[in-house]
Order: structure tokens, then C-alpha cells, then sequence
């Protein structure tokens, strides 16, 4: 299952949220400032803009990158 980093706030979180739910992609969101855990490992290893997308722990990327997954469905 995709898993979306996000943050309040954020147009493109909510744009990649949409575009998530119009190609029926099943996913579940955090929103990074509700756990520190989490914004600490996203800043550590570089991901500073949201949202970011992981599947099965693996990063996939950014909305670029995302819609570019979305293209191999």
C-alpha cells in the first residue's frame, strides 16, 4: 500500500490526494507534523517538500515522481 507524507496546508498534497483517489489507488496519509518521529526521518534522509509517497517502506519520491508511478498503472 502507498503511504503519503503530508502536511497541512499543502495544495499539493490535497492535488496528489485527488489524483490518488481518481485512479482508485489505495493509500493511507500522515501528516508529518503530528509525529516527530516521522518529520525527523523525512528531514534526515532529505525529503523536505511534501507530500512523499513510500510503498511497502520504499521511497518512491515526490509528485513528480508519483505521477509518474501512477502512468505505469
Amino acid at each position: 500500500m502507498l503511504k503519503l507524507y503530508t502536511k497541512a496546508d499543502c495544495s499539493q498534497c490535497v492535488q496528489m490526494k485527488l489524483t490518488l483517489e481518481l485512479n482508485n489507488v489505495k493509500y493511507e496519509t500522515q501528516d508529518i507534523f503530528k509525529d516527530e518521529e516521522v518529520l525527523y526521518f523525512l528531514r534526515v534522509n532529505g525529503h523536505r517538500n511534501m507530500p512523499q509517497a513510500f510503498i511497502d517502506g520504499k521511497h518512491l519520491g515526490g509528485v513528480v515522481e508519483i505521477t509518474k508511478y501512477l502512468k505505469t498503472l
